[in-house]
């Protein structure tokens, strides 16, 4: 009979059977992103997080296209809520992964994380989230269909939406509750401007901002307005 390898044997061996990680940054980030979209069916390209003190953390695929997952609550708990946002989102299935893989998930979104700390993750990164969001789950249509419905609309350049849709988007989806003031201040902040439409008898309040500056992250505002880039 074979004598059992001594703890410290044990380790060493163990630590020599793991695939060894490659010394080149680039590498190992091109490495942990393979893995995230291969387990997530997305490809993905990047993990941002926003501010420091309440962060808000978004993932990035599919040629820059940014997906709002929310706070560290809604990341570190489970897979659920993660898969909820992106089902939510894209209408994408992302497949369960389980409690005891997720911490691995976790350690390689890490791993990639880029921090900005110049956003305010409590008004800023996080409305740009919802706004994100927002348009894109929401259905576009021509402005004489969209306004009696409330829905987003592109006209002139810009793109509209609706003040009660998106102030009920904001409170539903968000996991947070906000005030009228907090989210047009930072709807101000980011460019959006309020404007009264009209449609027939129909008066509707709307907010507007420059269709290139929402064109990243607006796959059905790609179909609508069609790319020019």
């Amino acid at each position: 009979m074979q004598a059992a390898a001594a703890p410290g044997v044990a380790v060493a061996r163990a630590e020599a059977a793991r695939p060894k990680e490659p010394a080149d940054p680039k590498l190992k980030r091109e490495r942990l992103l393979a893995m995230l979209s291969a387990i997530f069916g997305l490809n993905v390209e990047g993990w941002l997080q926003f501010g420091l003190e309440r962060p808000i953390f978004t993932l990035v695929h599919d040629g820059g296209k940014r997906l709002r997952i929310g706070s560290v609550s809604a990341v570190v708990r489970d897979d659920g809520a993660f898969r909820e946002a992106v089902y939510l989102q894209t209408g994408h299935v992302v497949p369960p992964v389980g409690k005891k893989r997720w911490p691995t998930v976790l350690e390689a979104l890490a791993a990639i994380r880029e921090l900005n700390e110049a956003e305010d993750a409590t008004t800023l990164a996080a409305v740009r989230g919802i706004v994100e969001a927002y348009l894109a789950i929401d259905q576009f249509d021509r402005r004489e269909a969209a306004v009696p419905l409330g829905r987003p609309f592109v006209d002139n350049g810009q793109v509209w939406v609706s003040v009660p849709s998106l102030f009920r988007h904001a409170n539903l989806h968000s996991g947070e509750r906000w005030d009228r003031q907090t989210l047009f201040s930072a709807l101000t902040d980011l460019g959006w401007g309020p404007q009264v439409v009209h449609v027939g008898s129909v008066t509707r309040r709307y907010w507007s901002a420059p269709v290139e500056a929402w064109r990243h992250c607006l796959p059905m505002l790609r179909a609508v307005v069609g790319d020019s880039d």
